[in-house]
């Protein structure tokens, strides 16, 4: 009868030898080689925020209220008349045009309830769209719509345009007006200034040496 050694009278068994050889398969955490460490997104969570941007940081002057920048929380769609309400404490809140006490944070977070664009734009810029909304908003409907500023709005926030629907180039087509030859001009070049009178009369003129 075959008979186990590991539990064979006089033999010892070493747990920490057992431990230590099954440990021994895989490496630990700490001699784990480069290649095998767990991908960075692993490691950090921090990878999952937004990386920080121009206009992340609140540098807005001391005076502006704190109220008033509560109206202005990231992301929180509001309505028209909500916006253009918020609109009107930031121009009370914002001084100088030229040098604005609200920070270009909050006023990114102004435009965006306007629903205006605002990727591309400087502090300056964009500061003076939103005096221009602001002293044309009793018309805002009439910006949304104006060739020369609808292309400050979201699509969403204005009606659909033209513009909208032109493929790959973004040209739109000229419709010519229809041509209307001068008759009196043409008959006087080539003959005398009674062949259109002879034309309607008669409905017919001979013109000789026209092609000559």
């Amino acid at each position: 009868m075959d008979v186990d050694d590991s539990t064979a009278p006089g033999r010892t068994v070493d747990a920490d030898a057992d431990v230590d050889a099954d440990a021994g398969d895989e490496p630990s955490k700490e001699t784990r080689a480069p290649s095998e460490r767990p991908p960075a997104f692993l490691r950090s969570v921090s990878v999952f925020h937004r990386s920080p941007s121009v206009g992340d940081a609140c540098s807005c002057d001391s005076l502006v209220s704190k109220v008033f920048k509560s109206l202005l929380p990231r992301d929180a769609p509001v309505s028209l008349a909500k916006a253009l309400s918020n609109l009107h404490r930031y121009m009370d809140e914002i001084g100088s045009r030229d040098a604005p006490k609200v920070c270009f944070r909050h006023t990114i977070r102004m435009a965006g309830q306007l629903g205006l664009m605002s990727g591309n734009l400087q502090m300056q810029a964009l500061l003076e769209r939103l005096i221009t909304v602001y002293e044309r908003r009793a018309e805002i409907s009439l910006l949304k719509t104006d060739n020369a500023t609808y292309q400050w709005f979201r699509k969403g926030h204005r009606p659909v345009h033209p513009a909208d629907g032109l493929g790959l180039y973004k040209f739109s087509h000229h419709q010519h007006p229809p041509f209307e030859p001068n008759l009196v001009l043409l008959t006087e070049k080539v003959a005398s200034s009674d062949v259109l009178r002879s034309w309607v009369e008669d409905g017919s003129v001979v013109l000789p040496g026209l092609f000559d």
